[in-house]
């Protein structure tokens, strides 16, 4: 009998939800980015997509 070899997947869909300031957006930060966060959410500032995410230091929108 010969065994089967699985491939691995090459894209995995992760769906994060949780309250405002859970940690959201930083835990996607790290996980997508593979740095880590320096205490203070300064992860979450490599995701951000818009203007007014960055000056209000809010995400609302996240695809990675």
């Amino acid at each position: 009998m010969q065994e089967e070899k699985i491939e691995p997947p090459k894209h995995v869909k992760l769906g994060i939800i949780g309250n405002v300031d859970a940690g959201k957006s930083t835990l996607v930060s790290v996980l997508t980015k593979g740095m880590p966060d320096d205490g203070n959410g300064g992860a979450r500032t490599r995701v951000f997509n818009f203007r007014h995410e960055q000056e209000t230091g809010r995400t609302s929108s996240i695809g990675q």
